[in-house]
């Protein structure tokens, strides 16, 4: 059986996963080398309809710093909303927003409607 989500226990699983994430990174930053991969661009050489020219690369973007990255940001995310600061807002418009939702007057009418036909 599910147990239910309380504002302790998701604020101690958003502190969970940001800790994780932030392992991720630093286990990619530790273990990542220099490969990159190519970032192209392909332009057209004439009018509609004629070929392309060349591709260009563009830059080239290291895969694991670019990995870690996104790691460090979905950490920062998850400590964000953890924190003192935004848990409360995060929570409550939360709440509110599917609470606000399920009674709305118009949702009531279709619930009962779908629940007449049964």
């Amino acid at each position: 059986m599910a147990t239910a989500m309380t504002t302790l226990r998701l604020r101690k699983v958003n502190v969970l996963a940001g800790t994780l994430h932030l392992a991720q990174m630093i286990a990619i930053l530790a273990l990542s080398n220099d490969f990159t991969l190519p970032i192209t661009a392909t332009y057209m050489s004439g009018p509609p309809g004629s070929t392309f020219a060349a591709p260009v690369t563009l830059l080239e973007t290291p895969v694991g710093l670019t990995v870690a990255i996104f790691l460090g940001l979905s950490a920062l995310a998850h400590f964000i909303v953890a924190s003192p600061q935004f848990f409360g807002r995060y929570f409550c418009t939360n709440f509110c927003l599917r609470h606000c939702l399920y009674n709305l007057p118009f949702l009531q009418l279709f619930r009962a409607r779908a629940m007449a036909s049964i």
